[in-house]
């Protein structure tokens, strides 16, 4: 493959949790405040919020698109990621401990805010692992089918899992809005027949397809919220399960795959915002950090005047990942200092070679 091509995926990746990030600064902090879907506020809100929608689902169809062709899959990898939510819930932690105490009611809110899976938190990692773990088993699925196969095994995933819970209103099959590592498994299903696919798009096709998607949801938002003045139907056509949330992550992979540039400066830019989305997502997104800095703290947007509402969102975006860059370096400081490194490094070979040794035992 044409590395070049990368680039595009990892500014998708960055833009990705740049979406993550306004999804939780609308949704938890305040920003969105669903009370008129037709407002001069609120409407273009509302559509900047279903481009975030399609956040979670395009990170696990990347996913898919760049694993799906690896012959050896580095379990260590996965490692370093579960150490990296470690080694951040216990400097959060300790800092709270020390500035800011009364945030912890028991030793029970401590011992969970070390381990933040312990109390339900951090779902897409804990999601995301799971998956991880079964990506040798999916591509040797995927390599057992004929294209023929692998679109119809998609077509039927997409029709019960996104079409029929969507329009009949029901999740049949406990799927949970996306909140599930099913709903990641069938993404990555996604995202790999993408990269093995032979069609193509046009650039211009995509991006008509791209904003007829968004035209349509809003649209049926509008009428349902004339209707019933309720954000209910919105709500249903913004999940990630939502066929048009799912159609609009599919285009954002076919559009960005399409990017193709050799600037050496900007190359190590986007490598260096890239690598540091998961640590963006695991800072923020810590319960402490959640409760106290995100919570409720951006509801001022909303009483912003109307050319200054969208613009402040995106700073407020921006600044937060920016923040969590800056942090991730000094991660990797201590991680290299500690050896830290060395050692998530050993162990995940370590982990790697057992793995092996089953998974090519026969019996």
């Amino acid at each position: 493959m044409n590395n070049n091509r990368l680039y595009g995926l990892s500014i998708l990746r960055i833009i990705s949790m740049l979406g993550i990030i306004g999804l939780h600064i609308l949704n938890a902090g305040g920003a969105f405040g669903r009370e008129n879907l037709i407002s001069m506020i609120e409407l273009p809100v509302s559509i900047f919020y279903i481009l975030c929608a399609t956040s979670v689902n395009t990170f696990a169809m990347l996913t898919g698109y760049l694993y799906v062709d690896k012959p050896n899959i580095k379990y260590k990898n996965i490692l370093k990621l579960i150490f990296t939510v470690l080694f951040y819930s216990a400097i959060i932690t300790i800092l709270f401990i020390i500035f800011k105490c009364e945030a912890f009611n028991s030793i029970v809110d401590i011992i969970k805010s070390f381990v933040p899976p312990l109390a339900g938190k951090y779902w897409y990692i804990t999601c995301y692992v799971l998956l991880f773990v079964l990506i040798p088993f999916i591509n040797k699925l995927i390599d057992s089918l004929t294209t023929y196969q692998f679109e119809l095994l998609l077509i039927i995933l997409l029709i019960f899992t996104s079409v029929l819970p969507t329009f009949l209103l029901t999740d049949f099959f406990k799927l949970d809005g996306g909140y599930s590592t099913a709903w990641l498994i069938v993404c990555y299903l996604i995202g790999a027949y993408i990269k093995r696919s032979k069609r193509k798009f046009s650039t211009s096709t995509i991006l008509m397809l791209y904003l007829l998607c968004v035209i349509v949801t809003i649209s049926i938002s509008i009428i349902a919220w004339l209707i019933l003045k309720s954000f209910s139907i919105y709500s249903i056509l913004v999940a990630y399960t939502s066929p048009f949330i799912v159609l609009i992550s599919i285009l954002s992979i076919l559009l960005f795959s399409k990017i193709n540039f050799k600037n050496t400066i900007l190359i190590k830019i986007i490598d260096s915002l890239s690598n540091c989305a998961f640590d963006t997502y695991i800072i923020h997104s810590h319960p402490l950090m959640f409760a106290w800095f995100i919570n409720d703290n951006f509801a001022f947007i909303k009483n912003l005047d109307f050319f200054m509402v969208v613009p402040a969102i995106l700073i407020s975006i921006i600044a937060i990942y920016m923040i969590c860059w800056i942090i991730s370096y000094l991660k990797l400081f201590v991680f290299r200092v500690t050896r830290l490194d060395f050692i998530f490094d050993r162990l995940g070979h370590s982990f790697d070679v057992l793995l092996e040794t089953f998974s090519t035992k026969k019996v």
